[in-house]
């Protein structure tokens, strides 16, 4: 779970500034032109924090894909299903109870 927050302020400063930057323990520092590293500003450390609740918005909503991807069987097994059964028997065997059991919100 770390790692994903801080990739995610890292990509929210890319986002945000078009700047790399530099966490060191719970210090943020953005690199500017020249490659000059500063000190967060508070306005930018508010900015960095609204686009971190986007991304976790993002990333709640999509929950029910994940799931659906993870429970899906392999494409190989999928294609097989096809073949000898047919698309209707694929979608009512393989495809809707996992839809069934992960909907989207």
């Amino acid at each position: 779970m770390e790692n994903r927050i801080c990739k995610n302020e890292v990509n929210a400063i890319k986002e945000l500034y078009n700047s790399d930057c530099i966490i060191e323990a719970d210090v943020i520092y953005i690199v500017r032109s020249g490659g000059d590293k500063q000190l967060a500003t508070p306005s930018e450390l508010t900015s960095i924090q609204n686009k971190l609740k986007e991304y976790d918005t993002e990333w709640t909503a999509s929950e029910y894909a994940r799931n659906r991807q993870a429970e899906y069987p392999d494409w190989g097994t999928q294609l097989e299903k096809i073949a000898d059964d047919g698309i209707d028997a694929w979608k009512a065997d393989m495809l809707e109870p996992v839809k069934a059991k992960y909907p989207k919100p």
